[in-house]
């Protein structure tokens, strides 16, 4: 070796190219030896001179790179014991750490010789001679600042690799690491301003070179480091824990827990001492250490299992739910369910879940609710699926009604999102995805009957933009979610469904008027009438608003709209809700406007403008959607899966839309041609609602023929529909031959029900051309039809469930259909002066069918189900000829209380369509006021679901009664009494049947009473006992009521705190059923007498007082025989659905023949009036004349 040449000197200087050679040559020979093969001693002038002050420190970089390779190359070779002092090897040390930070650059001249000494010191092992080092823990920081340096600014892996493996030598041999260093371990994992100040900063989600660095130091060490992170961590909380207040902790505090969340993820293993000390934060008595805590721990659930490995943190943490503090308990709530990602969760845990989630969706305090429902919409549906049970969907649901706006918001937001996310599951018909979301547009409708308008807003938006994504420009996505959607609509969202469709029709023409007032207003300029046409403005902007959140907002919105005087923008606007228009059309123009407006309005203007043109859009109801509708039933009638939801659809055009059902017309004309006799009844029912709106309607000579066979050959609802076409159409001029060949078809066959069914809607609609063969038809269906006889007894229980009216036996059916057209005859014969003589007989036989329960055979052997029928069609039709004044007046009181007893029918399916018939007339204002007294009745029913729907319906109908100032709802108390005194069943002898008679009084004072009415009601109930009864004046039965009624009201107004004051009126009584009493004798007589015992006095008084918000679970609490011996149940208490038949069948039953049961929760006096208003009251008072047709 040339070992004097290698100095350089200040006699004797070497050109630094020569020597950077030699270096060279000198490096290759080193590397070329191996430790076993080589002498030490050999090496120590090498050594010497390399530590030469004139290489160590030569001015030429090269020159010292090469002299540090040269060094590492000894150490390789001398290792373990190095051939250097301590004070050369620190010297040595200095001048590698400088050469070290050439790494930054790839690209300088000596990178290659530098990278070398990195590599060295890390597969030697060399770099833990810095540990013995008099200054070891100096170098330690300036090694870890240098590499992280160097990390941070980008390196290739292999650096990364020796970094990291020099670093973990380090700390495993240093007697102890230095706290600078690691703090700039600290500061590598989590930094910026945002980690001091709040707990899950993004700042501290640095995922750079130098963050992986530091991630794999402690990864790696982390038995090593565990002490110092635990010491860290004891400090800070130590030093500030003087600092810390009720409201808020120091910024180090925050840090060290930010600190703890990245270690938990990177290397759990460095907290195993700090962990439980979380357990003593959640339980602190300072409300910022618990806040801090729980945002710490709620990060630690998706990773790694907290519950096992720490179960006293895990249970202190879950008892923060119930923290006195809102913001703890929502603090909690928001991450909770983050527990459910946890791959490392068990079903015990994930169950455990769930059940404190479930008690969090109804908290006490609104930000908990929302948080609540929060969390659940930041899940993937992946795992909403697996582990969120339809229960807690349903619970959210709920919260669709909560009090709070805020809440209801939340709930519909995070429930649309999740419908949306879900619906190709839907749309694909999987079972878990239809089990779990279809309810959801459904429940989402169903909150318009709270009647807010800020919920509805949020609803509207809700479903045209995620639920049923009317902005999607393709049309099959469009209507398959329409369909989807209403497919699994309950029968109140379907109400409100078609009620937005006629809202959209009223929008339509708001803004129709609207466009024009701007056009005249003409932004402002205006020639002629100034005041008339800007009032005019003012006046239907003003209309427009009311229906708004925010009238006074949208009315700036719809003003600057007009100043704007855009005539485009009228046009596009009017083109949106054009029956004429397509759909992509209507999009068009739609996406047109809002590019337009939102340039030149402020964003709460637009919002407003946006909620305006979605309700007036032709969303639902387009020539698009509906000519795909019709498409989808004409090609696949019997297999299209939501032919039922497409064919509701079909029906409401139109009585919605007609012009766009015009626009069609000749599409479904072809459709029912090239069908024939297979004619889709929905399709033809369309073309029939269609025919009665039309005012000069005609069909083709081809509709006409096919119309004609359906008659003769059809179904009876085939037949019924083509009929009423037929008779509605101005070309059918055959009509007199037409209605004599079903005449002459009059005898008794299989294709008997099917020509009958024409017959009743050609008597509706076409009296004129069948009134000349009535006397014939009447006699035929009476003495042939009505009155013939079963060949056979069907009076068997194990086939007597109940069946709809198409199942039915084929005679039954053809009696119910020959009364209906009897019926009808009088309906379309009333203003006829022979009208009441023809009315007799008919009357006479609906009272025969009544009062035999429907046993119109000598023999007794008409079966169970057909007279069931024949109760029905005869209650339905005595409202039909009720809702007729003519009739209404002749009708006698045994008739209407023959009628009222339907609502206590024994079958649960002829009360319940009779009630719901009932309660439509009513509705629409058709019947008489003592028909509103039958309502009442119900209150027996065992069907806990009837009572708390009329509940609801009674609670409606005073609500708009009151609104109109009308007293009907308080006097019908007076018909209630009267009725209820001629009820078969009352009696006195009993004390258990007079107190079922003081529950239906009970059940109106609860439903219709209140603190502004209560004064009539009570005049009313005590002049009943100042006149006898009209129709049996012996009967004194309504003398005992009226004290019943008088003790119910005077106990409410006392419980409830209402002043009974006396009515300064004095109100006359029905003279129908009741007369004054000829003397004040006899009126003091019957006035002073009291019809009450102290027992029962003291009864009904408990009765009322302790009386739940609930009637129903009143009776079910009060009535202990009515599950008992069914022998001894009289008839307020014989409803019950239809016997039961085989044992295996129940299930099937009550799934298929049994109406939905959407509610199981019973009716209380503190309904939801706002929801009982949008029920009904609010609906209008004029029938649809659909409505006047057989239901």
């Amino acid at each position: 070796m040339l070992l004097l040449v290698i100095i350089p000197s200040h006699d004797k200087p070497i050109a630094t190219t020569e020597l950077v050679k030699r270096l060279r040559s000198l490096l290759d020979e080193l590397s070329d030896m191996e430790q076993e093969t080589t002498e030490r001693n050999s090496l120590l002038p090498v050594a010497s001179s390399l530590v030469n002050q004139n290489l160590l420190h030569h001015r030429d970089k090269g020159i010292r790179s090469f002299v540090a390779c040269c060094i590492v190359e000894l150490l390789r070779l001398c290792a373990p014991d190095a051939p250097f002092t301590l004070s050369q090897l620190e010297e040595i040390f200095q001048v590698i750490l400088k050469l070290l930070s050439g790494l930054e650059n790839p690209e300088s001249t000596y990178y290659l010789q530098v990278y070398r000494i990195l590599e060295s010191l890390s597969n030697v092992k060399s770099a833990v001679l810095m540990v013995d080092l008099p200054n070891a823990e100096s170098f330690l920081v300036s090694i870890f600042r240098l590499f992280f340096d160097i990390s941070r600014k980008g390196t290739n892996k292999n650096v990364e690799f020796y970094m990291l493996d020099i670093i973990h030598q380090l700390i495993n041999e240093i007697n102890s690491v230095p706290q600078i260093a690691m703090n700039i371990l600290f500061a590598q994992l989590i930094s910026g301003h945002g980690v001091r100040e709040y707990i899950g900063s993004p700042d501290s989600q640095n995922h750079g070179p130098a963050f992986q660095l530091a991630r794999n130091i402690f990864r790696d060490s982390a038995d090593r480091l565990q002490r110092y992170v635990c010491q860290y961590f004891s400090d800070i909380v130590f030093d500030t824990k003087d600092s810390v207040s009720d409201e808020k902790t120091t910024p180090e505090f925050i840090f060290a827990h930010n600190l703890v969340i990245q270690l938990w993820e990177y290397a759990p293993l460095t907290l195993l001492n700090i962990v439980p000390q979380f357990e003593n934060e959640l339980q602190a008595e300072q409300t910022s250490v618990r806040r801090v805590a729980i945002q710490t721990v709620r990060l630690m659930l998706p990773n790694h299992s907290l519950w096992s490995d720490y179960p006293k943190v895990w249970s202190a943490f879950c008892g923060r739910l119930n923290d006195k503090v809102t913001a703890c308990r929502v603090d909690c709530v928001e991450k909770l369910m983050d527990v459910l990602r946890n791959p490392l969760a068990s079903s015990d845990i994930t169950n455990y879940v769930i059940q404190l989630y479930q008690g969090k969706l109804a908290d006490t305090d609104e930000k908990v609710r929302i948080a609540a429902l929060q969390a659940i919409g930041h899940l993937s549906l992946d795992i909403i699926k697996i582990h969120v049970p339809v229960e807690i969907l349903k619970l959210m649901g709920d919260r669709l009604r909560d009090k709070k706006l805020s809440v209801r918001i939340q709930a519909i937001q995070t429930l649309s999102k999740i419908y949306h996310v879900a619906f190709p599951g839907l749309e694909a018909g999987e079972e878990v995805s239809l089990h779990l979301f279809s309810w959801i547009p459904s429940s989402l409708l169903e909150v318009f009957y709270i009647n807010d308008e800020a919920t509805n807003t949020t609803v509207d938006l809700a479903m045209n933009e995620l639920v049923l994504q009317e902005l999607n420009p393709d049309t099959n996505t469009r209507v398959n979610r329409l369909l989807v959607a209403m497919n699994h609509f309950s029968e109140k969202a379907l109400r409100v469904f078609f009620m937005l469709q006629q809202r959209q029709l009223r929008f339509s023409g708001y803004c129709k008027y609207f466009i024009e007032c701007c056009k005249n207003y003409n932004g402002g300029v205006i020639d002629e009438n100034e005041e008339e046409m800007t009032s005019r403005l003012k006046k239907v902007i003003g209309a427009i608003s009311s229906k708004t959140v925010n009238p006074s907002l949208n009315e700036s919105s719809l003003q600057k709209f007009a100043d704007t005087n855009d005539r485009q923008a009228y046009k596009m606007l009017i083109e949106t809700f054009s029956p004429r228009n397509d759909y992509q059309t209507v999009l068009k123009n739609i996406k047109h406007l809002f590019k337009r407006m939102v340039s030149s309005m402020s964003n709460q203007h637009f919002e407003c403008f946006r909620l305006l043109v979605y309700r007036c859009a032709l969303f639902v109801f387009n020539k698009t959607t509906v000519m795909k509708l019709v498409n989808k039933i004409g090609s696949s009638q019997s297999n299209f899966q939501y032919a039922n939801s497409a064919e509701l659809l079909l029906q409401q055009l139109p009585l919605i839309h007609p012009e766009i059902y015009e626009e069609l017309f000749t599409n479904m004309e072809n459709m029912i041609s090239s069908f024939g006799l297979k004619a889709d009844v929905k399709v033809l029912k369309t073309l029939s609602h269609f025919a009665k709106k039309k005012k000069n309607f005609s069909v083709n000579s081809e509709v006409i023929n096919t119309l004609m066979n359906l008659c003769f050959q059809g179904t009876d609802g085939q037949a019924k529909q083509a009929a009423t076409v037929l008779a509605l159409a101005d070309n059918f001029f055959d009509m007199d031959s037409f209605v004599s060949k079903i005449v002459d078809g009059l005898h008794y066959d299989n294709s008997l029900s099917t020509r009958l069914s024409a017959l009743t809607q050609l008597f509706l609609y076409r009296l004129d051309a069948v009134e000349k063969h009535a006397d014939f038809i009447t006699e035929c269906l009476v003495k042939e039809i009505i009155q013939m006889v079963p060949q056979t007894n069907e009076d068997d229980v194990e086939n007597d469930e109940w069946c709809e009216f198409q199942s039915l036996d084929h005679l039954y059916r053809c009696k119910v259909l020959a009364i209906k057209v009897l019926v009808n005859r009088l309906r379309a014969g009333y203003r006829s002066p022979e009208a009441l003589e023809i009315a007799a007989p008919v009357l006479k036989l609906l009272n025969v069918i009544l009062l035999t329960e429907g046993e119109l055979s000598p023999h007794k052997n008409t079966s169970r189900l057909g007279k069931a029928h024949l109760r029905l069609i005869t209650g339905k039709s005595l409202l039909k000829l009720a809702s007729i004044p003519i009739y209404a007046e002749y009708l006698d009181f045994n008739t209407y209380l023959r009628t009222s007893l339907l609502c206590q029918d024994p079958l649960f399916d002829v009360r319940n369509a009779y009630i719901q018939n009932l309660q439509k007339r009513l509705q629409y204002r058709k019947l008489p006021m003592q028909f509103y007294a039958i309502v009442f009745l119900v209150v027996h029913d065992p069907e806990e679901e009837i009572i708390s729907k009329m509940s609801l319906w009674i609670c409606s109908q005073v609500i708009y009664f009151r609104k109109v100032r009308n007293y009907t709802m308080e006097y019908v108390i007076t018909y209630l009494l009267h009725l209820l005194s001629h009820h078969p069943d009352i009696s006195l002898s009993d004390n258990e049947n007079v107190f079922d008679f003081v529950k239906y009084i009970q059940f109106y004072v609860e439903n219709v009473a209140s603190s502004e009415n209560i004064p009539i009601i009570f005049h009313l109930v005590q002049r009943v006992k100042q006149n006898y009864d009209a129709i049996e004046p012996e009967r004194k039965y309504v003398y005992m009521l009226s004290d019943f009624a008088q003790k119910i009201v005077q106990t409410k107004a006392q419980s409830m705190g209402w002043s009974l004051t006396t009515y300064p009126k004095q109100v006359k009584l029905p003279s129908t059923i009741f007369k004054p009493l000829p003397t004040s004798e006899e009126k003091q007589k019957f006035f002073a007498k009291n019809f009450l015992t102290p027992e029962i006095e003291s009864a009904i008084e408990h009765m009322v007082r302790t009386s739940t918000i609930s009637t129903a679970k009143l009776l079910s609490q009060t009535n202990s025989t009515r599950n008992g011996n069914r022998e001894k149940i009289k008839r307020k208490r014989t409803g019950t659905r239809q016997p039961k038949a085989k044992k295996q069948n129940i299930k099937d039953k009550n799934q298929v023949h049994l109406p939905r049961r959407a509610s199981t929760r019973v009716s209380t006096k503190q309904v939801n009036y706002a929801e009982a208003e949008s029920s009904g009251a609010s609906e209008s008072s004029e029938a649809s004349e659909d409505f006047e047709d057989d239901e």
